[in-house]
């Protein structure tokens, strides 16, 4: 079922709000139900009219709507008001009704609370906010809604006090205390908790309000606080009960803030509740505050960090400054309040500061304040509680804490006559306090009567023995003789006091200048031997205490009084701690100072008795050069002063050799080697070693004598070193050239003028090898100048200036100078502050003048090119072979690994110039013979030469390599690289060299050469070599890029340029790699083919070998033990005279091996079996002897597309005759002549011939006039004959005049065959008889019949067995009837039939030749009659013997 109705009106979903039609069908509706409980008609138009109806719904139905809301319906009024009240005063149900934000004004609230919320209970919650009412009655509609909710049993005097609030009074007591005591609930019940809001709602305007009774209600902590939260701001109570109660310690927190608030409140009573006595202890104590002038209690407050109290007027209140936070009060001024400020006053005050940590300054001035006061607020300051502490505050953790507090004002209180008490209490202060920095105590009568010199006393020794901050010191106006403010340390000093006045005043003072007074106790118990007091601005006051210190001191060493202002009172009292017998002070430095020559008087009266003072600094001073002279007869005295300098003084420079005298007076080392160096000095120093170290260490410099037998030995000597030495050094060194080694390291008072000194004279100095400056604080200027020096100074190899101040730009010098300078191999920069990239580059200078200075060149040259752009990197040869280099230096493995970095542009070489790339050479030539390279050098040159393509000579003879296996591998894989010369290494054996440079050198050929090579050496047992190149159009599309190039053929070796040339070698370079030459042929045979017998196929086509190439090829084919078998030599530019050379040489090698066979022939003659036929001859069967030896073993060489002509061919055929194993001889594609090319294709053919057959053949070609009847009729059958021997036959008997007669019967020929035969006889045909019988010729015998319609020369014809027809037979006798030279035509077993023979008959009776012709065995058969006609016929011939038919 609907229990709410929501008819509120939203401009999202309704068009327009509700009006009161709609509000009179919503009561109508309403009117009977009794399931709706929540009703909203809230932001409609619903005027007097729609309540109505509302109204009458309400009287009808009053038991289930229990909430209405007609809020922000604006019509509604006052008469609107009235209708719902009539209706909530009878209405069972109604317990929440919002008409906020309506017009009902006054009057309509009015009517609501006479007339429905006071006669009822059951409403809890009216809202009539924004209905225009007065703020009473809006408070009392509040209130007794809320009274209904929480408690009812208040309610009637809640309506009661409204009641009699409506009248004017004042002094109003309210008792609502045990207001629930008629009620059976549980006191624990939070609601008791609300109804003190209830109460503080009802109370907060009323000003008539004096004492508030609320015990006895079970009021617990939340409740305290809701009504400290409404009572805080309004009310003006004096007293509230609240005994009896649930309230704990949170409550009375509670009502301590209310009492902080409000200063009207005097008496809270609490008894009976379940709080702790410190609890209400402190409520106590917080409620004394209102007995306090307001003023102060908000000071209390106010550094408490707690709220403002309200104050009925504006009186003068205590200055208080921080920031805007409260609980940041830094100031506290009580010397100008308008109210007593007593000791109880500064009792509230010191419980108020132990919560406040922030305050710095306390001002109590000019109050009441007596011995007692004073005592607390001391205790409170020095961290001592008090004997008798009174409560604490609440808001502090209950112990004393130390305040910040920088600033005290004591001035003109109430302690005079009480000094040496008061005395004692402030010097316990200042002995356990240590933030107070200002204390004021003036006009405090502290110093009158007899106790004066106690007080004195006690502020002494407290301010001397414990205080470190107190700096200044307000005694003013206690006594008639401290007048002035002992304040400021530095201000001049009051007339004298007496010894306690000066000693309290010193005391003072020296809390200024804490680091001199916390050492004065370690002085005196000799506990301290360095004391560093630089820069302080301490004075002399400071100067001459440490001085009375030091009179009693032994364990002082060094002492540092620089930049402190002293003037020369200061130091008058050293004069005193110096001459003590007993003095320990070590070094003493009071520069940067006021001295004057006074000063140094004094200082030098010092030294002249002192044994133990070994370093006096003394400058920036105002020192002229009278004080110079102060110290001449002290140290002339003085042994152990070994260093006074007087830098920064107002000394003339005409007086600066009287300083430098003064100096070497202090260095008696440097003094005893200076006569050594002059240049007539009989003693010859070549090392002097200045460092820092101990007398006892120092070895006497040789005598003469010495001198003399020792020879050139060096000195070494130790001595204190500084710019004077470096001065006096510097014009000894201009001619010396005996001292070979300077070192002046770990000379802290070495600056960069002393080594500017020294570089002027080493730029002319040619004796000095090694200059040590390490560890001396040297900057850039030292670096630039010794830069500076190497430019012109030959000599130097070695400067030291490790761990100085040289930063990159210093380096950056000292690279640029050695760029120029090519013999200082060694300038260590090592622990400066440089960069990585500076450091590379150093280094990088350093490892360069080690090297050949030929590789120093290289690489600056790269570098100093990188900014300019090059279009193409250049081509370079280096030859840097032993001795090469103008230094004569040796290159080795270090040289190898820096021109590695440079060519392939590492990036450890790029960041050495700050990551700029340099112009890298490309390397086509590298000479490094007779170095000291070793296996590690020669990686590192393999590593160039894998990355460089242009480079194509390497020259390492004469190293120390070891390994030559890592060579043998980068031969086999590198093609590039066309000559390395590993000879002269005396641990590579020669062979592997060898195998080494002829690997290298395969690379000038093309790289098919080098595979196949590789193969041999590698594969073992290879019988074949293919190196096919480029054919002459692929060779004529890839050479135009080449100069010189033309129709295809490559340039003769002859025409390689010197390799001096780069860019013209590796242009020849790239072209001999196209396609090999005769070089290539002559190392292909003459290293690795004569070497490798096993190979006997060799395919060289389309290269470039050319005649010097086939000669190569033809010594080697001469040899015996050559087993080519297959040699292909197409397309190699190949002429007459290397195809004549390659015939000779195999028909010699035939010749010796015809020779040889018959030699072992005949030796072996006498053991052969009786009729076994000669190796020579053939069996029985026609087949070549078994026992045979072959004497060739070329069986195919390819000369096609060369350059042969005629004047070859006669050698080559004879070759192949000669050599019956040659089967096969390609000459096309060259200048031959038809007949050229068939004579060498005959010759080889008839090599795949039978030799019966091969041997007719030689004799057919040979035109042999023996020869007159070629036989070879039923070769088939004994497997002998083939078609090619037909065309071989036939080709050969076409120009010989000899063979008349040719019989092939029983040979299986055929029409094609036929064929064969009409061409044969129509081309050149010397033959007479031809017998073709029992051959399957068939039909194509016509074309035969056809061609000898015009022959002239074949008498006898046998075409029987053959196959022919009738159409065949026609044929014939078409032939027969032109033909006049046949005399005998055999045409028996032929299947022609009569029809055929009648074909005949007619054609022999129009021939008057012919004499024969047989047609014996036709079918079918033929009759006598018709055989007896041919007869006839034949018979008409007058020679033709009779029965010729038959």
């Amino acid at each position: 079922s609907l229990d709410t109705v929501d008819l509120s009106f939203n401009p999202d979903t309704c068009e327009r709000p509700l009006g009161d039609s709609a509000a009179a069908l919503v009561a109508s509706a309403l009117r009977d139900n009794y399931h709706v409980t929540d009703l909203n008609l809230a932001d409609n138009d619903i005027t007097i009219v729609g309540v109505r109806h509302l109204c009458t719904m309400l009287s009808f139905n009053d038991n289930s709507l229990t909430r209405l809301n007609l809020s922000r319906n604006q019509d509604l009024g006052p008469d609107a008001a009235d209708a719902l009240a009539r209706v909530l005063a009878t209405h069972r149900a109604l317990t929440d009704v919002d008409v906020s934000y309506n017009y009902f004004g006054e009057e309509g609230v009015r009517y609501l609370l006479d007339r429905a919320v006071r006669p009822r209970l059951l409403l809890r919650r009216l809202n009539i906010e924004g209905c225009r009412c007065s703020r009473p009655t809006y408070r009392a509609a509040g209130v007794l809604t809320k009274s209904h909710a929480c408690c009812p049993g208040l309610k009637p005097k809640l309506m009661e006090y409204i009641e009699v609030g409506k009248a004017p009074g004042s002094g109003l007591t309210l008792d609502y205390s045990g207001y629930p005591k008629d009620l059976t609930v549980d006191p624990d019940d939070p609601a008791y908790d609300e109804a003190a809001e209830v109460v503080g709602m009802m109370i907060q305007d009323d000003t008539r309000l004096d004492t508030l009774c609320f015990a006895d209600n079970f009021l617990g902590d939340r409740g305290c606080e809701i009504l400290g939260k409404w009572l805080a701001s309004y009310c003006k109570l004096t007293c509230l009960d609240l005994s009896n109660n649930r309230i704990g310690e949170r409550g009375v927190m509670a009502l301590i803030e209310l009492v902080k608030h409000r200063y009207e409140l005097v008496d809270i009573r609490i008894e009976g509740n379940p709080v702790s006595d410190a609890m209400k202890a402190q409520l106590k104590f917080y409620l004394q505050y209102n007995y306090l002038p307001l003023e102060f209690k908000k000071t209390l407050i106010a550094i408490e960090g707690g709220p403002q109290p309200g104050a009925s007027e504006d009186l003068p209140s205590p200055s208080i400054t921080g920031p805007s936070a409260p609980t940041a009060v830094t100031e506290v001024d009580f010397s100008a309040v308008a109210y007593p400020f007593d000791d109880v006053s500064a009792g509230f005050l010191v419980r108020s500061l132990g919560c406040c940590p922030t305050v710095t300054s306390l001002n109590l001035s000019n109050t009441h304040l007596s011995l007692k006061g004073l005592r607390a607020v001391c205790d409170l300051l020095g961290a001592k509680p008090a004997a008798a502490p009174p409560p604490t505050s609440p808001l502090s953790s209950g112990t004393a804490k130390a305040l910040p507090v920088k600033f005290l004002g004591l001035s003109n209180i109430l302690i005079d006559g009480c000094g040496a008490e008061a005395a004692k209490v402030i010097a316990e202060l200042l002995s356990c306090n240590t933030t107070l920095t200002h204390l004021t105590l003036r006009g405090n009568g502290l110093f009158h009567g007899p106790a004066a010199t106690q007080v004195l006393a006690a502020l002494s020794d407290a301010l001397w023995l414990n205080n470190t901050t107190l700096t200044l010191l307000d005694l003013r106006d206690n006594a008639e003789e401290f007048r002035p403010v002992l304040s400021d340390p530095l201000a001049a000093e009051p007339p004298d006091h007496g010894p306690e006045v000066l000693r309290l005043l010193d005391a003072v003072k020296l809390n200024s200048h804490l680091c001199v007074k916390r050492s004065l106790p370690q002085l005196r118990a000799n506990s301290v031997t360095d004391l560093d007091f630089s820069g302080g601005a301490h004075g002399d006051s400071c100067a001459q205490a440490l001085c009375q210190a030091l009179l009693q001191n032994t364990s002082l060493r060094r002492l540092n009084l620089s930049r402190n202002a002293l003037t020369d009172d200061g130091v008058l009292g050293f004069a005193a701690v110096l001459a003590r017998p007993q003095a320990g002070l070590t070094e003493l430095d009071l520069s940067g100072n006021r001295l004057t020559a006074v000063s140094c008087a004094v200082l030098a009266e010092g030294v002249l008795g002192n044994a133990g003072l070994r370093v006096l600094s003394l400058r920036e001073n105002c020192i002229g050069e009278d004080g110079v002279r102060h110290f001449e007869k002290a140290l002339a005295v003085n042994s152990t002063l070994t260093d006074i300098s007087f830098e920064g003084n107002p000394i003339a420079p005409t007086h600066a050799e009287d300083i430098d005298r003064l100096c070497l007076n202090t260095q008696p080392l440097l003094k005893t080697a200076l006569p050594l160096l002059q240049p007539g000095s009989l003693n010859s120093v070549t090392a002097l070693e200045f460092s820092q170290g101990p007398e006892t260490a120092v070895n006497v410099l040789p005598s003469p004598e010495n001198h003399r037998t020792a020879g050139e030995e060096s000195s070494r000597k130790r001595c204190t070193h500084n710019d004077v030495t470096c001065k006096l050094l510097a014009p000894l060194l201009l001619d010396n050239t005996t001292l070979h080694t300077l070192s002046l390291s770990n000379g802290a008072a070495v600056t960069d003028s002393g080594v500017l000194e020294l570089c002027d004279a080493l730029a002319l100095n040619r004796g000095i090898r090694v200059l040590l400056l390490a560890n001396n604080g040297l900057t850039d200027r030292s670096a630039q100048a010794l830069a500076g020096a190497l430019l012109v100074n030959p000599t130097l190899t070695e400067v030291d200036l490790r761990a100085n101040l040289v930063s990159d730009e210093g380096a950056a010098a000292v690279v640029s100078s050695l760029e120029i300078n090519h013999t200082c191999s060694r300038f260590d920069l090592a622990m400066n502050s440089l960069s990585d990239g500076m450091v590379a580059q150093l280094g990088l200078m350093q490892e360069l003048n080690r090297q050949p200075f030929a590789l120093k060149e290289l690489v600056l040259s790269a570098f100093a090119s990188m900014g300019n752009p090059v279009p193409k990197q250049p081509l370079i040869n280096l030859r840097w072979g032993g001795g090469a280099s103008s230094d004569q230096r040796i290159f080795n493995d270090t040289s190898c690994e820096i021109l590695r970095d440079l060519l392939l542009a590492r990036p450890g070489m790029a960041a050495v110039w700050g990551g700029v790339r340099p112009c890298v050479p490309r390397l086509t030539s590298l000479d490094l013979s007779d170095n000291r390279i070793t296996d590690s050098g020669a990686d590192v040159l393999l590593e160039i030469c894998s990355s460089f393509t242009t480079l194509h000579t390497l020259n390492l003879r004469g190293n120390q390599l070891r390994a030559s296996m890592p060579w043998y591998e980068f031969a086999r894989t590198n093609p590039t690289l066309t000559s390395v010369d590993l000879s002269g290494n005396p641990k590579l054996d020669t062979f592997t060299v060898e195998r080494v440079s002829q690997l290298f050198e395969l690379n000038r050929h093309p790289p098919q050469l080098k595979d196949a090579v590789l193969v041999l050496l590698e594969g073992g047992f290879a019988e074949e070599v293919v190196v096919n190149c480029l054919t002459i159009p692929e060779l004529r599309k890839a050479l135009p890029r080449f100069e010189g190039a033309r129709d295809g053929l490559i340039r003769p070796e002859g025409a390689i340029v010197d390799p001096a040339d780069a860019e013209e070698f590796l242009l020849d370079l790239q072209y001999q790699r196209l396609a090999m030459s005769a070089r290539s042929a002559q190392l292909l045979v003459s290293t690795y083919l004569q070497q490798r017998l096993t190979v006997t196929i060799v395919r060289l086509a389309h290269n470039r070998i050319g005649d010097e190439g086939a000669a190569a090829f033809a010594s080697y084919m001469a040899e015996m033990r050559c087993p080519l078998r297959i040699l292909d030599l197409s397309d190699n530019g190949i002429g007459d005279s290397g195809a004549l050379a390659i015939a000779q040489a195999v028909l010699e090698r035939h010749r010796l091996m015809e020779r040889e066979q018959q030699l072992n022939a005949a030796s072996s003659s006498s053991f052969s079996a009786p009729n076994t036929p000669p190796d020579d001859e053939e069996d029985e069967e026609g087949q070549p002897n078994a026992r045979r030896k072959r004497l060739d073993t070329l069986e195919s060489l390819g000369l096609a597309q060369n350059f042969l002509s005629d004047t070859s061919t006669g050698a080559l055929v004879e070759m192949a005759w000669a050599c019956d194993t040659v089967t096969q001889l390609r000459v096309e594609g060259n200048f031959l002549s038809e007949i050229g090319v068939y004579r060498c294709q005959l010759a080889a053919a008839s090599n795949r011939q039978p030799p019966a057959i091969r041997r007719a053949l030689a004799r057919a070609v040979r035109d042999d006039p023996t020869l007159t009847e070629v036989n070879f009729s039923g070769f088939v059958g004994k497997g002998l004959w083939n078609r090619d021997a037909l065309h071989l036959l036939l080709q050969t008997l076409r120009e010989n005049t000899h063979v008349k007669t040719l019989s092939l019967k029983y040979d299986d020929l055929t029409g094609e065959d036929a064929a064969l035969f009409a061409q044969f006889i129509r081309k050149a045909c010397y033959l007479e008889e031809l017998d073709l019988s029992c051959n399957p010729l068939g039909p194509r015998v016509v074309e035969l019949a056809d061609e000898l319609r015009g022959n002239t020369t074949l008498r006898r014809l046998n075409l029987s067995c053959c196959g022919m027809g009738e159409d065949q037979a026609w044929g014939v006798a078409s032939m027969l009837r032109v033909n006049s030279t046949l005399l005998s035509v055999d045409l028996g077993g032929n299947p022609f039939g009569p029809k055929g023979c009648r074909f005949l008959i007619e054609a022999v009776k129009g021939n008057d030749t012919l004499e024969e012709l047989s047609v014996v065995g036709v079918t079918p058969e033929i009759s006598r009659p018709m055989l007896d006609e041919l007869d006839a016929a034949l018979l008409r011939h007058p020679s033709s013997p009779k029965n010729a038919s038959r």
